[in-house]
């Protein structure tokens, strides 16, 4: 079975979808009281599993007991192995309203969670930062300054940098002069993945659902109609969802988590949603089934065998979910492979004597094709079967489309035997234009030539700029230490963002 680019595309949607099925791993006990609250020593930073090193710890605190003193914002920073199975996001907003950082009058407190086994980085900022310090700039100096280091393992640089980002965000916004809007202090535009506390958070799990399940069902509906080709009957796709189908797939999960958040009290997070969903769609191909079946019997009541060979090809794509949905669409996929070899292996009845044809073998086959379906045939665009009588040696010839191939219609002979071939550059592309050429077009059957205009897209330069902030860990003489020694009562609405690597 071939492949087309649209299977490639599913077949990473199924890939995600497995991931996410997969889970978290086995369940560990894992409680917020346990993490050690480092203002009882006079720090910002708890670091129980030794994730950096002692001297980047010493200068995260000197530089967040600065910012502490300034009054300008009070920052925890927590960096743990692991949390379980637990979410990052919850954990975060739970330190903060367990520590309550920030001034209780200013409520400008900030928590920074690392979660070593996830891959995990998570703010969350007290109302008083959310104007100066706004999602949209804590997820992009996670993904421009913090996650460049992660990604090497490289902690001590990637958090110091973090916090280096956030106090000169801050120090913008003091402003002796003009307010500067700080998303434009981070150029580059990404999207936000706030995530809200509690429950709340697997809606935004639901969303990456969603748009896998709207790639999916483009496949049927973005399904090209082939040319028609001689000896091949153009037929329609037995089944394409409509808006039954999308609601079902879009509207229904979405219902089922919000009576759940609203009128239970199950606590759930990115196991239960993927089932959840994964449910959701098992139900859908098991209708996806039965719909295709009543389908068939209806419109192939009166076809013979090769048009109703054709038609059922067309749900050959649902093989692809066999893999992920077993029930039904395995045993779906079993029915269906037995039912296209019998339509097409079964031996045809001779239309002169009734007797029973044979099939004749690809090199047999051959001197009974016209020249341009041996052409088809080689180039694997069109496979033919040549079924022969024995005794009155009657021939019948029926052409099946192969529709991964590389050969298109050609437009004077319309048999699939064009092909692309050489690239001929007219205009080379610069770093400051973009070029184009002329792309040739041979049929091999009839001769036809044509060539069409391709564009070349402008050399682009990689300006790699690496920026060295001078992180230098050395011993200070001075402790860090809180001027008040405690947490100043703050309060969070779960603002700030999150980013994995």
């Amino acid at each position: 079975m071939f492949l087309t680019n649209r299977s490639r595309y599913f077949s990473l949607y199924c890939l995600l979808i497995m991931l996410l099925a997969a889970g978290a791993a086995t369940a560990q006990q894992f409680s917020v009281a346990k993490v050690p609250d480092p203002m009882l020593q006079g720090s910002h930073v708890s670091n129980p599993d030794q994730l950096i090193t002692p001297a980047a710890e010493q200068a995260l605190n000197q530089l967040l007991d600065s910012l502490d003193h300034s009054g300008r914002a009070q920052v925890a920073v927590v960096l743990l192995k692991t949390i379980g199975n637990n979410v990052p996001k919850d954990v975060a907003h739970e330190l903060f309203s367990t520590w309550k950082p920030g001034a209780v009058e200013k409520n400008n407190g900030l928590v920074v969670l690392l979660v070593d086994d996830q891959h995990r980085i998570e703010f969350e900022t007290g109302y008083g930062l959310e104007g100066d310090l706004p999602d949209v700039v804590c997820f992009r100096i996670q993904q421009q300054v913090m996650l460049p280091h992660f990604k090497q393992q490289d902690y001590d640089a990637g958090m110091l940098q973090g916090m280096q980002a956030v106090v000169s965000v801050l120090q913008q916004q003091d402003g002796n002069g003009a307010q500067t809007d700080p998303a434009a202090l981070f150029a580059q535009p990404e999207e936000n993945t706030r995530q809200l506390p509690g429950k709340f958070s697997a809606f935004l799990v639901i969303g990456c659902f969603l748009l896998g399940n709207a790639g999916f069902l483009m496949m049927f509906h973005q399904r090209k109609s082939p040319a028609v080709i001689a000896g091949i009957t153009k037929v329609p796709d037995l089944y394409r969802p409509g808006w039954l189908a999308w609601i079902w797939l879009f509207v229904t999960p979405l219902v089922l988590i919000f009576y759940l958040v609203n009128y239970t009290s199950w606590s759930f997070g990115f196991p239960t949603v993927a089932l959840i969903l994964y449910l959701d769609w098992v139900l859908f191909f098991c209708a996806y089934a039965v719909i295709v079946r009543l389908k068939a019997a209806r419109r192939l009541k009166n076809s013979d065998r090769h048009e109703s060979y054709l038609t059922w090809k067309t749900a050959e794509k649902s093989l692809l979910l066999s893999v992920l949905f077993p029930v039904p669409m395995f045993f779906y996929s079993r029915w269906l492979q037995r039912r296209l070899y019998q339509l097409r292996s079964t031996p045809y009845q001779c239309s002169s004597c009734n007797k029973d044809m044979k099939r004749l073998s690809e090199k047999a086959d051959d001197q009974f094709l016209e020249k341009y379906q041996v052409i088809e045939e080689k180039l694997h665009s069109v496979d033919y079967d040549v079924w022969q009588c024995k005794d009155c040696h009657t021939q019948q010839i029926l052409a099946y489309d192969i529709e991964s191939a590389k050969a298109t219609v050609c437009p004077q002979c319309h048999h699939k035997t064009l092909t692309a071939g050489k690239r001929e550059v007219q205009q080379a592309a610069t770093i400051n234009n973009a070029g184009w050429g002329l792309q040739l077009f041979a049929c091999d059957a009839c001769g036809y030539k044509n060539k069409e205009k391709y564009n070349i897209p402008a050399i682009s330069t990689s300006s790699s700029s690496s920026s060295s902030s001078g992180i230098s860990f050395g011993s200070s003489s001075s402790d860090s230490s809180s001027s008040s020694g405690s947490w100043g009562g703050g309060s969070s609405g779960g603002g700030g963002a999150g980013s994995s690597w």
